[in-house]
């Protein structure tokens, strides 16, 4: 039998101010989105505040117009899967071997990967290597030098940790390898740390910056960040069709480039949102 549950004062209170910390969040999104659906008069009148006013797409048919954008989406989308998929290939065959208590230099390997969250070689050093190793302006000089995360290897290393080794042991006694047992056993019981490494991969491919600008010298190989960097800092907007007779403002185009941008990953994280939280949870157990 079902029962109410009596409603306190406390319960009323955590309520209302859960509910206003999820409107502080969510309101810079909500008046990005009407900005950006709202006319130009009202937009420079700063009558849009919480719904569109005048709504029309002006802006998003300008913005699929800025030079090198639809170029630089291509791009992205490329480094993102790319990198992803190396980054999650490089930490998954890196947290594995290290979570075995048997792994001679176990110990060392650990203190080794965490030393680098505190220390770095630096910009100086990172870049002189990737020109050294003749990487300049490739996409290899982005997706491999981040290729693993030491934070996200330990994660996934204590949520192998957790696995039962009985099910290896029962293995090795049938004569399968290490690396059978990786594929055929392992990954598929590490579906909620897998969808967690991709996410955090993918979310930190996508909103990269600083390296391609660092390394890429072609506009033509520029992900979307740096043409957003371009349109919100500097306002910059190539137009193909500025002798149109439509009329949006720099605040408009700006808005819809960054609501655009930010489509894909509201896409993924629905998708995986149900093992986020289990991965998390079970690669921090340990230390």
């Amino acid at each position: 039998m079902l029962t109410r549950k009596k409603i306190t004062g406390s319960y009323i209170t955590v309520s209302v101010i859960l509910s206003l910390c999820t409107l502080i969040i969510l309101y810079p999104f909500i008046y990005i989105l009407a900005v950006s659906l709202s006319d130009s008069v009202s937009v420079m009148q700063n009558d849009v505040w919480l719904w569109p006013i005048g709504f029309n797409l002006d802006a998003y048919k300008k913005v699929a117009s800025v030079n090198n954008f639809l170029n630089s989406y291509k791009n992205t989308f490329l480094y993102t899967l790319v990198g992803t998929a190396i980054a999650l290939v490089v930490t998954t065959l890196t947290a594995y071997p290290l979570s075995k208590s048997y792994l001679k230099g176990r110990r060392f390997f650990n203190l080794m990967i965490v030393f680098t969250m505190m220390f770095s070689g630096g910009l100086v050093a990172g870049y002189l290597n990737i020109k050294e190793l003749g990487l300049m302006n490739s996409i290899w000089a982005i997706v491999l030098p981040g290729c693993c995360s030491a934070y996200n290897m330990i994660l996934m290393r204590t949520f192998f940790e957790q696995l039962p080794t009985s099910l290896e042991e029962s293995a090795k006694l049938d004569g399968a390898s290490d690396m059978a047992i990786l594929l055929k056993i392992i990954l598929p019981l590490s579906t909620p740390i897998i969808s967690t490494m991709i996410l955090f991969y993918a979310v930190g491919r996508w909103n990269s910056w600083f390296t391609e600008f660092i390394y890429l010298l072609d506009a033509d190989k520029f992900p979307l960040q740096l043409v957003i960097r371009s349109v919100v800092l500097t306002g910059e907007m190539d137009m193909a069709a500025q002798g149109s007779s439509e009329v949006v403002t720099a605040t408009s185009l700006k808005y819809s480039v960054v609501i655009v941008s930010m489509v894909p990953m509201l896409i993924l994280y629905p998708l995986i949102q149900k093992y986020l939280v289990k991965g998390i949870m079970i690669g921090a157990i340990k230390g």
